[in-house]
């Protein structure tokens, strides 16, 4: 036992003696003083408060014991708790790593589809096998990205899987490019806690050999020439399509009017059920996109031209990346709105967050090219890039549209609503509007307008109809009535 040990323990004995040395002083001068009335008074109050201190002094050793022994149980518990957290840190760590080798090193291409065989989450793998763009695959049913021949083959296999059945097959599939691939195809169910299906990992492994391809290596060298004249050919006689997808106002303080996304479609696409925007990817290898960026530009002032009952329409017209490097472009834009004599606002240049954030010296140059023509500027695909909103700050941006995947997850996600609300309470501090995309059922868009979401966008506000029907971009209009009713 060391001296500190010793000290502890002798200390209270030391005390109680000393109060009896002090009591028995008192009571011997108590005698000697024979008794006078006023000591027996004094040395009598003295002995009680001796008692009383004694008292005292136990009863906080005592009590401070007991909190000494509470806080070292707290400090024992915060460890434990400190360590379990960097354990589960380092855990959480290795599945971040894990999932992102998955997301960009897997082979295979990867896909989550929902109860409602729409797409949730893909790897790199899948988007460079179908060939379109993220935004074109988020939120997609399969239908829409394998085209209808294909689903039909894959439909029954699909409906199985959403039933609880295990399936893995081999099946040919021809691609938009004109590739013909041989998979293995998996169909996972995944099950929710409640026991129900709620969703189907789909797994496709390309087993193509060099034989199995048709056609023939030199047929194929002919094909894309083929597929580029296709497509040029499109081009010079307008064989594509305009689709409009509304975007509609939430709550009274949005701005009131009709707005809709643009959509381009090539007519040989809906004639062979092809995917949406399949030919793109082609396009920027040929170097048209830019070409293409002014076909839709010509057709859709032509559009709100001849619609005059819709003169407070605003079309979202999206850009390629190529277009800001074209230096006729902005000319062109400005000799078609004075040669159109539409309203200043009628076009919204839209291009992705990632475009705007690789170069954002020739965005600011774009803007400042088409500078008094009215012309507004949307950035698509936000909120991935924690920077972004400080740089684009820097921008003339009207508009930030918040990325699909984050809305879709934002009632499902721990924190995914805080976060929406964070950026769209940021954007308008900065002065732009707000759009969620991918809103498809009425309690995110009830959401929404809580933490005072500009405006909305999805299918579970509008599906993309051709720009000519008449219930687009009318539908927009109706709906804001709707909402401001």
């Amino acid at each position: 036992m060391n001296l500190t040990r010793i000290t502890a323990v002798a200390r209270p004995y030391v005390a109680v003696g000393g109060t009896i040395v002090l009591a028995a002083a008192l009571l011997a001068t108590i005698w000697l003083t024979l008794f006078g009335r006023e000591w027996i008074f004094f040395l009598g109050g003295m002995l009680a408060a001796a008692v009383v201190g004694l008292f005292t002094y136990t009863n906080a050793r005592a009590l401070l014991a007991r909190r000494s022994a509470q806080l070292n149980q707290a400090r024992a518990k915060l460890a434990g708790e400190i360590g379990l957290r960097v354990r589960a840190e380092e855990s959480f760590v290795r599945l971040l790593n894990n999932v992102e080798l998955v997301h960009k090193a897997l082979p295979a291409m990867l896909a989550y589809l929902d109860a409602e065989e729409r797409v949730r989450y893909h790897n790199h793998a899948f988007t460079r096998w179908i060939g379109l763009a993220d935004k074109a695959i988020d939120g997609h049913s399969v239908e829409e990205l394998v085209g209808r021949a294909a689903y039909g083959e894959i439909g029954p296999q699909l409906k199985d899987a959403l039933q609880g059945v295990d399936l893995r097959c081999e099946r040919t599939q021809k691609m938009p490019n004109g590739r013909i691939c041989r998979l293995d195809v998996q169909y996972l169910p995944h099950f929710a806690a409640t026991g129900k299906v709620a969703g189907v990992f789909a797994i496709f492994t390309d087993i193509t050999r060099a034989a199995d391809l048709k056609p023939e290596p030199v047929v194929e060298e002919k094909a894309e020439p083929d597929e580029g004249v296709r497509l040029i050919s499109a081009l010079e006689h307008d064989e594509f399509s305009l689709y409009c997808q509304a975007i509609v106002p939430l709550g009274s303080g949005a701005a009131r009017g009709t707005f809709c996304e643009v959509l381009l479609r090539m007519d040989e696409e809906e004639e062979n059920h092809l995917p949406p925007g399949s030919f793109l990817p082609l396009a920027e290898e040929l170097g048209l996109l830019h070409e293409i960026d002014r076909w839709v530009v010509r057709n859709v002032l032509d559009y709100a031209s001849a619609a005059r009952q819709k003169k407070d329409a605003v079309y979202f017209v999206n850009l390629s990346a190529p277009t800001l490097l074209d230096p006729g472009f902005a000319q062109f834009v400005r000799e078609r709105l004075k040669a159109s004599r539409v309203p200043d606002h009628t076009l919204c240049f839209e291009l992705p967050e990632a475009d705007v954030l690789a170069d954002i010296g020739k965005y600011r140059d774009f803007i400042a090219a088409l500078d008094g023509t009215g012309c507004r500027f949307a950035v698509s695909g936000f909120g991935c890039n924690p920077l972004a909103l400080r740089l684009l700050k820097q921008l003339r941006v009207d508009f930030l549209k918040l990325d699909g995947g984050i809305v879709l997850n934002m009632l499902s996600s721990a924190g995914g609503l805080a976060k929406v609300k964070a950026i769209n309470v940021a954007a308008h501090a900065a002065g732009m509007h707000t759009i969620a995309e991918c809103v498809e059922s009425d309690s995110t868009r009830a959401a929404l307008e809580g933490i005072e979401t500009d405006f909305a966008q999805g299918f579970g506000i509008a599906r993309p109809r051709l720009m000519s029907e008449p219930e687009c971009p009318r539908e927009s209009s109706l709906l804001a009535e709707e909402v401001a009713a």
